[in-house]
């Protein structure tokens, strides 16, 4: 059986993997692949997992100045605003 930590990081159930790992991956991929924006987008879903939700939503804003029509980055962006209570700026 696999689990999915991260889209696009899969892993087998019995693997243990820590959130603060799988966020050193991500913020790795990052760094070897500044343009990969799937990687860019993980990682903004990781640090949203570690509640760090300003900088989830900085990470989600500035793939979208990238990529204007990256769905998952835009969804990623609403979800950590309304972490940090901006109601308003997410519905928009």
């Amino acid at each position: 059986m696999f689990v999915v930590l991260l889209p696009g990081l899969v892993v087998a159930a019995s693997d243990p993997v820590h959130p603060a790992d799988a966020c050193a991956a991500a913020t790795a991929e990052v760094s070897r692949n500044p343009g990969d924006g799937d990687a860019r987008t993980r990682l903004g879903w990781c640090r949203y997992r570690a509640s760090a939700f300003e900088e989830a939503a900085a990470i989600f804003a500035d793939e979208l100045s990238r990529n204007v029509g990256d769905v998952d980055a835009r969804v990623g962006l609403a979800f950590a605003q309304m972490q940090q209570g901006r109601i308003e700026t997410a519905r928009s």
